[in-house]
């Protein structure tokens, strides 16, 4: 009987200490442009173009780095993109390769994904000449990661 009350003084005891609210760290979105890494140049269809010509941008983005994909400017924006499609607009780096040289168009590959951790994929790989193709309707993307091939 004196055990379950030692037990249950200890647990009153703990509990403020297991309730105290621990704060959150906070996470910095990942700048969309960093002069670090070699930048690369998607076009986002933002319209299907089913009765009308397809809306385009064009959006800059690092090479080897997972890149938030927002159509917004402003920085605290981070709604995902719904776009139909991506391509790669220009992939032509000035970063060496291992034989020497720059980094040409059929060198890069990227993928869309839905979610801005880029665990889930939301569409196929695609590089210069095959753009990935997300839907018919407008697809979500959250983030687009490009990353050099091997030859």
């Amino acid at each position: 009987m004196q055990f379950i009350a030692n037990f249950v003084a200890i647990a009153i005891l703990a509990t403020p200490i297991l309730a105290t609210p621990t704060p959150v760290p906070t996470i910095s979105p990942i700048p969309t442009v960093h002069n670090a890494y070699p930048i690369i140049e998607l076009t986002l269809t933002t319209s299907p173009g089913l009765t009308q010509p397809p809306t385009t941008i064009q959006k800059k983005i690092c090479l080897n780095r997972l890149n938030l994909c927002h159509l917004s400017s402003v920085a605290s924006d981070t709604k995902p993109c719904s776009v139909s499609g991506i391509s790669i607009t220009n992939a032509t780096l000035p970063a060496p390769k291992e034989v020497g040289g720059r980094i040409g168009p059929t060198d890069v590959e990227c993928r869309g994904y839905r979610d801005t951790e880029g665990l889930v994929p939301g569409s196929a790989t695609f590089r210069v000449g095959k753009p990935a193709a997300i839907s018919t309707n407008l697809g979500t993307i959250g983030s687009i990661l490009c990353y050099v091939v091997a030859a």
